[in-house]
């Protein structure tokens, strides 16, 4: 389960993000730490609030999959080409590139 990775790249606690998929920070901590696993549904809304597929979201791709972007206009071309580039690496070129971003967010 990728959830408390993809909770603290948006810097938020389990109670926040509990609030946000309706369920409770209980729930959240056990997903996390493997005591529990997320229903369907709430692996639906974990997903969807997280812009991923379930897959990536139980680790079973390393791709986001499909994204869904609610307004294409918010996305520049370069955004856009930044994507597909992205998308055309292998697997060890994706993890270099995403290093290297998180080295510049710092």
């Amino acid at each position: 389960m990728r959830i408390k990775e993809l909770r603290e790249e948006k810097k938020l606690s389990q109670t926040a993000l509990a609030e946000s998929v309706g369920t409770s920070q209980r729930n959240i901590g056990r997903w996390e730490n493997g005591e529990n696993e997320p229903t369907y549904s709430q692996l639906v809304k974990l997903a969807d609030y997280f812009g991923v597929t379930i897959d990536y979201l139980v680790g079973r791709e390393d791709d986001f999959g499909v994204v869904k972007i609610e307004n294409l206009s918010q996305i520049s071309n370069d955004e856009k080409d930044l994507i597909r580039v992205y998308k055309s690496l292998s697997q060890e070129d994706k993890q270099k590139v995403l290093s290297m971003v998180k080295e510049l967010i710092k």
